[in-house]
């Protein structure tokens, strides 16, 4: 019979067991001491482990299945909290964060930043385009007060006429600014001297702050280039703009166009001076002359 059915001394064994004849049955040799200890000891793992909570008994499971060489899987790309294999291949849908150039031009022109306001200038279509509400670069950097970026601005090809969604020019801006240097500066770069605003109609020399410092220079400057234009150098203006005559006794003229005033606005034409283009004479509309020609600026294409 195999030891494990053996039974203890205390309990009584089956009775199909008892009395029955075992004649047939081959005698067994006794234990040794050594095979019995290593017996009861066999016996009581078994009973330990039979009182085991369940859990403890599938942790020891688990435990003796960590201990084995388990099957290496390589991660999936798609797991979440994966990290992207290293070496030289890119990461899934890689983000990139650009910014826009003539926004990056704006901002430069506002904060001072000659440099950027260098680099960024090159990298936009156009230097003179305008945000949402009509600004430009040159209008924040003459709000601003930053001559020099005025300068490079203008130099580099920025419409020193552009008009805001108010009508505001860079040189009403100078105006309000009563910034004499930067006004002189305009107007000597073919600024519009008569050009006005759409809500309220002010010329650059209406809005020059009165209660600021610097009114008086600024303010005197201006109305005063108002009575010099078309009598300062034998009346010779310069065209800032493309018209086309609407009128038979108009002029047509492009922009760049030289011109002389013959005779400044009457009561009657205040805004239109009788003027000679070529050998032509007519009216034109004060508020598109100046005393300078706009700066031209030719690029490699």
């Amino acid at each position: 019979m195999p030891p494990a059915f053996y039974f203890p001394e205390n309990q009584t064994p089956p009775s199909d067991l008892n009395g029955a004849d075992h004649s047939s049955v081959a005698k067994r040799r006794p234990f040794t001491q050594d095979e019995m200890q290593l017996h009861n000891l066999e016996i009581q793992t078994s009973e330990n482990e039979m009182h085991l909570p369940k859990n403890q008994i599938n942790l020891s499971n688990s435990m003796a299945e960590k201990t084995k060489d388990p099957e290496v899987k390589p991660p999936s790309p798609d797991s979440p909290g994966d990290l992207p294999p290293s070496g030289n291949r890119a990461a899934k849908n890689p983000r990139r964060v650009s910014f826009d150039p003539l926004a990056l031009l704006l901002d430069a022109a506002l904060e001072g930043e000659l440099e950027l306001v260098k680099k960024t200038a090159k990298e936009v279509t156009n230097p003179s385009a305008a945000n949402d509400e009509g600004i430009t670069a040159l209008h924040n950097a003459i709000c601003a007060g930053h001559l020099e970026i005025v300068k490079f601005l203008v130099e580099f090809g920025c419409d020193v006429n552009a008009q805001d969604s108010d009508g505001w020019t860079p040189l009403h801006c100078a105006a309000s600014c009563n910034n004499l240097a930067m006004v002189k500066y305009l107007v000597e770069r073919g600024a519009c001297i008569f050009a006005t605003t759409l809500s309220d109609h002010e010329t650059a020399a209406e809005k020059c702050e009165e209660d600021e410092e610097g009114f008086d220079g600024c303010s005197e400057y201006l109305y005063s280039m108002q009575e010099k234009l078309g009598i300062l150098n034998a009346g010779v203006v310069y065209a800032l703009y493309d018209y086309d005559s609407q009128n038979s006794d108009e002029l047509s003229f492009r922009d760049g166009d030289q011109l002389i005033v013959l005779r400044k606005g009457d009561d009657l034409e205040r805004e239109w001076w009788w003027s000679k283009h070529n050998d032509r004479e007519g009216y034109l509309p004060r508020n598109l002359l100046g005393l300078h020609p706009r700066v031209t600026v030719k690029r490699e294409q």
